[in-house]
């Protein structure tokens, strides 16, 4: 995929993407595609005073060592046509390929009995570690067969189905591999991801 993007409602498309060869090049930074640890894709209002005047669409890719955003906005619903459909293209021309590699990464890392950690939410062999701050950093532990979980607009939720007090909000604009989160908690709780955790 090799395209000029249109940034915002009333700019030109200016700004080069090129996605091919096991790479992405964007806005003066190149990486590669197999080295990507984190991805996110939210889309958020744009609000001045309580009046909703825009949307931001973020993509985000992350490696060990660098962090490539693509960013657009619209402005008073001018160009949102253009901005979803730029926005699935790019979804779909990488988004699949690297979700699928992370989530392969973090399944086998959670299979070995590792901690796979997602903000401050973790997976390990017995459930999900919730972990809150403050001075005196605190661990709550959900059980696998206590979990619930939500996908929201704008979050993940994951509770505990016999304590409601237990819960955690994940916001896709501040947590990365939302989606790899999701998909290992779809494999534990509706698939076999279960039984490969306890053999």
């Amino acid at each position: 995929m090799m395209e000029a993007l249109k940034v915002n409602s009333f700019g030109k498309a200016d700004k080069p993407l090129l996605i091919d060869d096991g790479m992405i090049q964007y806005n003066g930074k190149t990486i590669k595609i197999d080295q990507i640890i984190g991805i996110r894709y939210w889309i958020s209002s744009i609000e001045f005073y309580k009046f909703t005047i825009g949307r931001k669409f973020c993509i985000g890719f992350k490696t060990q060592s660098d962090q490539l955003d693509i960013t657009f906005r619209s402005w008073f619903g001018v160009g949102n046509d253009y901005f979803y459909g730029i926005s699935s293209k790019i979804i779909d021309e990488i988004w699949n390929p690297v979700n699928e590699q992370v989530l392969n990464r973090e399944a086998e890392a959670l299979s070995k009995g590792g901690v796979v950690r997602f903000g401050n939410c973790h997976l390990s062999r017995v459930g999900v570690i919730l972990v809150r701050g403050g001075k005196k950093e605190q661990l709550q532990t959900i059980g696998w067969e206590d979990l619930i979980y939500e996908k929201k607009y704008d979050r993940l939720v994951i509770g505990s189905k016999s304590d409601h007090s237990l819960f955690m909000n994940l916001y896709y604009e501040d947590s990365w591999n939302i989606e790899v989160l999701m998909g290992l908690l779809d494999w534990i709780t509706k698939e076999n991801g279960l039984e490969v955790l306890h053999s």
